[in-house]
């Protein structure tokens, strides 16, 4: 194979299978060597014949069938489908109040198959055991990889360490996990938590009670919140006993007795006193509980958010809350699991998205 240019390898590989097939040499329906064989044939590594085969897939150029291998693709047969792509997995949390998961799909959908990948988009309905099943699912159906918003930083960890052990690549989205060693894409969750408090003291709440659904030990994107939180408060020259936590695993419901515990708390703590709620949710959820219970937002209780879904602006009052860019999000989810994919196994790293302050009428 010549490479005058000094192309890529993996490119110089495409070019050759290029050439040889727009002159008729290879023809439709060929076989071309499958990944083991190029990287023989040519004196390179499994991962750069790989992408050679992926590129020539990418471009029309190719076709895979299962169980068969790569074969020379029919002009005439347009854009592979589905079935002829390499397939990867994302599996994601129910939808029914991530509002945003359209968009990040869509995203990782069009970033995927550009490169030649169909995404297969699976709901894990905030179940560790249905998310168990689902990555098992992913190795049965021997997946190219995996893209994994986790319902918890301490499930599945079984699962986890044989993804890890069988090097199938896997990218963890929002959270990072207690089995180490895989790329994680999360929103800058300490910069938005402190951002929060300290608009918050700015605005004279002297008393900033942080709200959890979930112990913080489950996700570290609510821990980072949370030690965001912490950081203004300590930063502002208030000292740790002046940091509250409360945790109402039981959102929705109104009657538990941390909710009786946090109306005590409310009508004896000396006013303004602000919620600053872990997720858009939680907040969502308080607001008609406070205002059933004779508490006026935000005059005598603020209440914010986390994520600026949609719902958050058409509760009464408006939620202020903390911007994530989910399209940027599912962007860098997606680079890093194609480098994993493609280019030798991503480094076991975290990437950051910035965020934003949005204030609505839920603060003063």
């Amino acid at each position: 194979m010549d490479n005058p240019k000094n192309l890529p390898l993996y490119q110089a590989i495409f070019d050759h299978y290029r050439k040889r097939i727009e002159s008729g040499m290879l023809v439709p329906g060929d076989p071309l060597p499958s990944e083991a064989q190029m990287a023989q044939l040519y004196g390179v590594s499994n991962i750069t014949a790989r992408r050679a085969l992926n590129e020539l897939k990418r471009q029309g150029l190719a076709v895979r069938e299962r169980g068969r291998g790569s074969f020379v693709a029919n002009p005439s047969a347009g854009k592979p489908s589905s079935e002829q792509m390499d397939r990867v997995m994302l599996i994601f949390p129910k939808d029914s109040h991530y509002t945003k998961a359209a968009e990040f799909i869509a995203t990782l959908y069009t970033l995927l198959e550009r490169r030649g990948y169909y995404l297969g988009v699976h709901f894990s309905d905030d179940s560790e055991a249905r998310e168990g099943e689902l990555l098992r699912q992913a190795l049965a159906e021997q997946a190219k990889g995996i893209l994994l918003y986790p319902v918890s930083s301490l499930g599945n960890v079984p699962a986890l360490l044989l993804i890890r052990e069988m090097r199938l690549p896997l990218v963890l989205i929002d959270r990072a996990h207690l089995v180490q060693g895989f790329p994680v894409a999360v929103s800058d969750n300490v910069s938005g938590g402190r951002m929060l408090a300290d608009y918050l003291l700015s605005r004279g709440y002297e008393q900033i009670l942080f709200v959890t659904n979930r112990p913080l030990s489950s996700a570290t994107s609510l821990r980072d919140r949370y030690h965001g939180y912490v950081m203004a408060l300590l930063h502002s020259g208030r000292s740790v006993r002046d940091t509250s936590l409360l945790l109402l695993e039981n959102a929705e419901r109104m009657d538990t007795p941390a909710h009786q515990n946090l109306l005590a708390y409310l009508h004896s703590a000396r006013r303004p006193v602000a919620l600053m709620c872990a997720t858009d949710p939680i907040a969502v959820s308080l607001l008609p509980f406070l205002q059933a219970n004779g508490l006026r937002v935000p005059e005598d209780v603020a209440v914010t958010g986390f994520d600026n879904l949609q719902l958050s602006a058409r509760t009464s009052p408006a939620l202020t809350t903390v911007q994530q860019d989910f399209s940027a999000l599912a962007q860098i989810s997606g680079e890093l699991l194609l480098t994993a994919m493609e280019g030798g196994g991503a480094p076991a790293k975290l990437r950051q998205t910035p965020v934003s302050l949005v204030v609505r009428e839920s603060t003063r």
